[in-house]
Parts: C-alpha cells; structure tokens; sequence
C-alpha cells in the first residue's frame, strides 16, 4: 500500500533487474516530499517474528535521483513509527555521501559504503551478528563484496507477536522521498556470510548457461 491507501506501486513488465519482472516502482518520489510513495504493511501479525537477535536484510535498488536519509528498508514492532526507536532496525543512505545508517534498537551507526549509481541496479545488503553490522554490495555483472563492518550495541530487537515494516520513505511525516526502483527484497533471521548472499543476488539473474529455445 501507499501510506495506508491501496495502490498499485508495480513497474511496468520488464522493470525489474534484468529486465525481468515488474520492479516497485518509486521514481515518482522526489527526495524530501511528503508525497512521495511510501510501501508498508502496519500492525501485521502474518509473521511472529518475536526477539531477532541477527539479521540479514537484501535487496536490488536502482536509483533514479537524491537520495536524502529515504528509508530503504524499515521493520519494528508493532506501532513503531520510525526506525531509531526500541525494538526497530533500519538502513538508510547517509545523506548524499558514500555511507550508510543503520540503526539496531535505537543505536544508530555510519557505516562505509558505496555510492548508489543513478539508474543502475545495485545488489545491496546488510547483516548484524549481535554485535557488527556489514555492509555489502555488488552488480549484475559483479559478485558481493563487504563494503565495511561497525559496531553495534543495539543487541536483541524484540518484534512480538506483531510487526511493521516499510520501503521508501519514513512513515509519519513522510518527509523522506526515494526516486528508485526496488527489487527483490528479502529478510533473513541470521547473518549471511558472502556466499549466501553472492547466491541470493544470483537468484534474480538469468543463468547464463541456459540458452533460449523455441518452440
């Protein structure tokens, strides 16, 4: 949904990473629009996900302007309203700059990244074992690679029974428009090590040994 109201927030065919599938599609959104698209499920009790003590969170972006502190990926408990508050995690580009946040329980760290190009598909991840969160990142073309680790003091996030969770903007005031696309997104219990994730940005690819047949 967008912001509470049913919307149909999918690409057109085609849109997504390798021009397969239909992307989210969020380039409408300014950066710094309270208008802008916010994707979100609150209050959802689908998934008990209870107390996460690790995490791994992946995902395909590709920007199409600023991003500006937009929240790209969210989840806390219920009635949470922000990341940065008990019982959340989040991630967001630090500004303009070539870093990222990534908050655990209320404790926000500046970890070393890269730039998200304009217009090109990035494989993005991070992982919190407890007490690190890494950042990783990769291509279409290129395998992940560990783009820095930070120590985090967050610990345990108890989610409950019942959680909430959003893309592309901040819930609330909604002030943190993303002009991106958004593909393939996933959510671990547990740290991933680069393999794991190497195979998970392989998953949205097409194999390269297989050739077209028809028929």
């Amino acid at each position: 949904n967008n912001a509470g109201l049913p919307a149909d927030l999918h690409g057109a065919a085609g849109s997504g990473v390798a021009g397969i599938g239909q992307a989210l599609d969020f380039t409408s959104s300014p950066a710094n629009n309270t208008a802008a698209c916010l994707a979100s499920t609150m209050n959802n009790s689908t998934i008990n996900f209870g107390t996460i003590s690790s995490f791994t969170m992946t995902m395909w972006i590709k920007p199409t302007g600023t991003l500006n502190y937009a929240r790209l990926f969210c989840l806390a408990a219920n009635g949470a309203t922000d990341n940065g508050q008990a019982n959340s995690l989040g991630i967001q580009p630090n500004g303009t700059a070539a870093s990222f946040q990534a908050t655990v329980n209320a404790v926000n760290t500046t970890v070393p990244g890269q730039t998200l190009a304009n217009n090109q598909w990035t494989f993005l991840a991070y992982t919190y074992d407890g007490t690190t969160i890494t950042v990783y990142s990769a291509s279409q073309t290129a395998p992940v690679v560990s783009g820095g680790s930070i120590a985090n003091a967050g610990g345990n996030v108890n989610i409950g029974t019942a959680f909430s969770m959003w893309l592309g903007n901040r819930p609330g005031s909604r002030t943190r428009g993303l002009p991106a696309y958004y593909d393939d997104v996933r959510f671990y219990t547990g740290t991933a090590d680069t393999n794991f994730l190497d195979a998970v940005r392989r998953s949205a690819l097409p194999d390269p040994i297989v050739t077209a047949t028809s028929i």
